[in-house]
């Protein structure tokens, strides 16, 4: 079973890096992805570069940030080798992550 921190909304991709918008309500594993989602909810801004579209998320408006999360101790989603999901948690007893939800 291969664990993630986190699923990315736009691909459902498990990731350990990539974008969080908000408090963690969006997530994001590509650039590209993330650039395509702020053009679609801010189509005004369509004068602006990818980079400045992004920094302006970023930096401007506080929207989103880019960051990693420890594969094994922010363990939150489990794939199993047939493709499936399972929610899954860090076990502080075992010192690994387990599915918690089959």
């Amino acid at each position: 079973m291969k664990y993630y921190a986190r699923r990315c909304d736009v691909t459902s991709q498990g990731m350990n890096e990539g974008w969080c918008w908000g408090d963690g309500v969006f997530y994001t594993k590509y650039e590209t992805d993330t650039i395509k989602e702020l053009r679609k909810d801010f189509p005004d801004k369509k004068d602006m570069t990818n980079k400045q579209l992004l920094e302006w998320a970023v930096e401007t408006e506080d929207l989103l940030y880019w960051t990693e999360w420890p594969e094994i101790e922010d363990t939150q989603w489990a794939k199993d080798s047939k493709g499936n999901w399972h929610e899954a948690e860090y076990c502080y007893d075992s010192g690994k992550p387990q599915v918690v939800k089959e």
